[in-house]
């Protein structure tokens, strides 16, 4: 089992990458068969039923095995590890609980190695509303910003929309902030 995902289910489970998922040039990033996939996948549901006390009191349990099924159903080809992590995170906001989520393993180291590899973050938090639109919030990691408010149409002069599907959550079950 490759273990890419860490899940939080009130206590913190880390799993840890395998070499074959860690080792690969920046050029090429490892790619995860779609059994491994699967076996992380099962994994997370796994873990889920032996640790959480009752997951279905936040988490609407038929859309929960809707999710999981569509994920599973979607493993067909190997991923990298980030495109892995997009599709299991599609779980957090069905989950509809503070202390439950599905993560990457290492977040920060590989923060540090987009940084390096010339790469960047965005420098904005942002808010997408109901309609899909992107608003500033603030600056990275919370701080005032004079950008705050502002609507996001393109990103490297790529539109928003073309940005944004990888992030297709179901809005109904985020937090709604005042925009």
């Amino acid at each position: 089992m490759s273990r890419l995902f860490a899940v939080y289910a009130l206590t913190l489970l880390f799993l840890g990458a395998g070499p074959e998922a860690l080792a690969s040039d920046s050029q090429t990033p490892a790619l995860l068969s779609p059994a491994q996939l699967r076996q992380d996948l099962s994994f997370i549901q796994d873990t889920l039923a032996r640790t959480h006390p009752d997951i279905n009191l936040s988490a609407d349990a038929a859309e929960l095995k809707a999710t999981f099924n569509r994920i599973e159903r979607d493993l067909i080809q190997p991923l990298t590890r980030d495109q892995a992590w997009r599709q299991f995170a599609l779980l957090n906001p069905v989950f509809a609980d503070a202390h439950v989520s599905v993560i990457s393993p290492d977040p920060q180291s590989q923060t540090n190695e987009l940084i390096r590899s010339g790469n960047g973050l965005f420098p904005f938090e942002v808010s997408i509303d109901l309609l899909g639109r992107v608003y500033v919030l603030s600056e990275l990691g919370g701080g005032p910003s004079s950008e705050a408010r502002a609507s996001i149409e393109k990103v490297n002069g790529v539109p928003i929309q073309e940005v944004t599907p990888p992030c297709q959550y179901d809005l109904r079950h985020l937090p709604l902030r005042n925009q």
